[in-house]
């Protein structure tokens, strides 16, 4: 048992040592800000791991102490890195930089001064000091976990492995220290080193989880995601709700934080998490965030763009992660576009419609137009018909005058109609020139007047130089 447990603490040793050195080199290599206090909580715990070890071989009492500091700094950076998630407020950010400095002091003066101090009052201390780094990392995890509830699949299973890794550390902690003399017994220290040891994977994940893990997180929305690839292609007829639609799977797809759609125009058709400003100019290439990704959209007006934005647990964006979501992409476009096209269709037959009832009306009016003269040269020309030899030469001369008013004003009509087509082809000129008023208002009157007469209506014309002809 006794060798069990001493290669289960070297293991553990050189677990968090590892963990530490490819969190530090994996943040090295990409510099985000999101996830720096992460990284420093890590990198902390395997440097107490470190420190102790190192201890153990050269009996320095100051590798004691950095050991110390370190595990309270590791406390601390979770708590920032947790403001950094989920803010808190300044009143309590400098509570928890206090505690971590007091605690960190008492643990320090503990380890280096020895036990000048009553032995009850320096377990008290180090319960204190232990208890404030309980609470500067307890309190994030359940955030976490709660946090987790309502995000993408990615997201959720990294905060639930980094509130289970830190978890298991508190309680860990908790175990040697309230434990006494208990925490010697072989079982509980076979039971302390396993729990540790599996925190290493969890934290590890939770920080960079690999492209096949991320991959499997990812499986249960493989069938939501084929639905919402139909739903592209054949659901819903706005542009705006369609683009919404695109832009929330393309963001669950890699789960990122915020994003936006943008037409071939510059037009923003939907944004998540940003103003419609930031998300123009995100889509133009300003205000660029690192850790971002621009997938271009084919419209049929030109190229268009899908912009996503990494939040503090999006997985840095891979090739897995881009090729997915280009995939997808390509299915964006023409599904905008073809709800584009069928608004203007709609438009279109709408505007076809309104002008078919306005030539509808039209022909209603021009059939009422047509009939006056007709009436007028059928109606003169059978009273000179069935005259014989009554009427005389004035009166006939007046009818075949009426006559020929009536059809140069039919052939009026219909030289306007035939202008009316030229219009709606594009080849109408326009000509201006003086119209006597007194005439026209002559022919509307031959026109007119034997219908009048047959209803008894007496119909007479007046003028004057100031308001010229009037018919009445």
């Amino acid at each position: 048992m006794r060798d069990l447990i001493f290669w289960l603490q070297q293991a553990t040793a050189v677990a968090f040592v590892l963990l530490g050195l490819l969190v530090a080199g994996d943040w090295l290599r990409r510099r985000d800000r999101e996830r720096g206090f992460l990284v420093a909580a890590i990198v902390l715990l395997a440097a107490v791991v470190a420190l102790g070890k190192l201890r153990d071989v050269l009996g320095w009492p100051v590798l004691s102490a950095l050991a110390v500091a370190a595990f309270i700094g590791s406390g601390y950076a979770v708590f920032r890195f947790r403001d950094s998630f989920l803010p808190v407020s300044r009143a309590w950010r400098r509570a928890a930089g206090a505690a971590a400095v007091l605690a960190t002091l008492v643990l320090v003066v503990l380890v280096l001064v020895g036990r000048p101090a009553p032995p009850p009052l320096a377990a008290v201390l180090a319960v204190l000091a232990i208890l404030a780094w309980a609470l500067m990392v307890g309190e994030p995890i359940l955030r976490f976990w709660i946090a987790a509830g309502g995000r993408p699949a990615v997201q959720r299973a990294r905060l639930r492995s980094l509130s289970l890794g830190f978890a298991g550390l508190v309680l860990a902690v908790l175990i040697s220290a309230g434990a006494g003399q208990a925490a010697r017994v072989p079982v509980v220290q076979v039971t302390s080193q396993l729990l540790a040891l599996a925190i290493v994977p969890l934290l590890y994940v939770s920080f960079a989880p690999p492209a096949w893990l991320r991959r499997e997180w990812r499986v249960r929305e493989e069938g939501a995601l084929r639905n919402a690839t139909h739903e592209l292609i054949a659901g819903a007829s706005d542009q705006g709700a369609l683009a919404t639609l695109a832009l929330d799977w393309a963001i669950r797809l890699v789960g990122a934080e915020s994003g936006c759609v943008v037409d071939g125009t510059g037009k923003v058709l939907a944004a998540r998490g940003m103003d419609i400003e930031l998300a123009a100019d995100l889509a133009a290439g300003g205000r660029w965030r690192e850790g971002s990704m621009l997938i271009p959209l084919s419209f049929t007006e030109g190229e268009g763009r899908l912009v996503l934005v990494s939040g503090p647990f999006t997985p840095v964006f891979g090739s897995d992660e881009k090729i997915r979501v280009e995939q997808y992409a390509s299915a964006i476009g023409p599904a905008l576009d073809r709800v584009a096209l069928l608004e203007r269709l709609r438009q279109t037959n709408a505007e076809l419609e309104e002008a078919s009832r306005h030539k509808s009306k039209f022909l209603a009016n021009m059939s009422h137009e047509l009939r006056a003269p007709l009436n007028a040269i059928l109606g003169f020309s059978e009273l000179l018909m069935d005259d014989e030899g009554r009427l005389a030469q004035p009166m006939r001369r007046g009818f075949l005058e009426n006559i020929h008013s009536s059809g140069k004003h039919l052939l009026g009509l219909i030289n306007d109609i035939l202008d009316l087509a030229k219009v709606e082809a594009g080849q109408t000129e326009l000509y201006l020139e003086p119209v006597a008023v007194t005439r026209v208002a002559e022919d509307v009157l031959t026109i007119v007047a034997p219908l009048a007469g047959r209803k008894q209506i007496a119909l007479s014309r007046s003028s004057s130089r100031r308001r010229g002809a009037a018919c009445r």
